[in-house]
């Protein structure tokens, strides 16, 4: 007598793998799913037949969950599901302008709305800064003369928690005198 092979099909194997493409009943599969943080998304779970495979990181910087399951004595069917992972969005307050944004989470499907009000009058906005949270790295920037009635940030581009930043500057003036004689 002769163990049946179980075959383990991979519903999308750009994002989820396994160690063999057919196993005996009890024997034990490995997985490997993406982390895919990198694109906006956070793995949610890793399933054959419905049933979850217990996955993880072996280290903070893998690129791959890994976990293991017994094969059951039937074909499987394995899958990775992903969602859209939220990034926090924080406006800094230290500006003397009021920056707002219109989301305080958002995901790389989403826009975030950002408006500048009560500039002094002293003052010109000179940008605004799009920063990785944690860090000094400004992402982009918008130029204030053309975003002072504010913008939009597409997610897609940032894909980090952000803080956003009113830049002013001193206004200046420009005195022209024509025609004048000193006395």
């Amino acid at each position: 007598f002769k163990a049946a092979d179980y075959a383990v099909n991979i519903q999308d194997p750009d994002f989820v793998s396994a160690g063999k493409t057919s196993a005996k009943f009890g024997e034990s599969v490995s997985v490997e799913a993406l982390d895919r943080l990198a694109d906006g998304y956070d793995l949610l779970s890793v399933t054959y037949n419905g049933r979850e495979v217990k996955v993880a990181k072996a280290s903070a910087t893998d690129t791959k969950y890994a976990g293991t399951f017994k094969m059951p004595a039937e074909d499987v069917l394995l899958i990775a599901y992903y969602k859209e992972h939220e990034y926090s969005i924080e406006v800094e307050t230290e500006s003397q302008a009021y920056l707002t944004a219109d989301k305080s989470t958002a995901t790389i499907s989403d826009r975030v709305r950002f408006s500048v009000q009560n500039i002094p009058s002293n003052k010109t906005l000179s940008e605004i800064q799009v920063i990785k949270k944690g860090s000094t790295d400004v992402l982009f920037s918008f130029d204030g003369a053309k975003y002072s009635d504010g913008g939009y940030i597409d997610m897609r581009d940032a894909k980090a928690n952000l803080v956003l930043k009113a830049v002013l500057i001193d206004r200046s003036y420009q005195i022209v005198c024509e025609n004048a004689t000193a006395k």
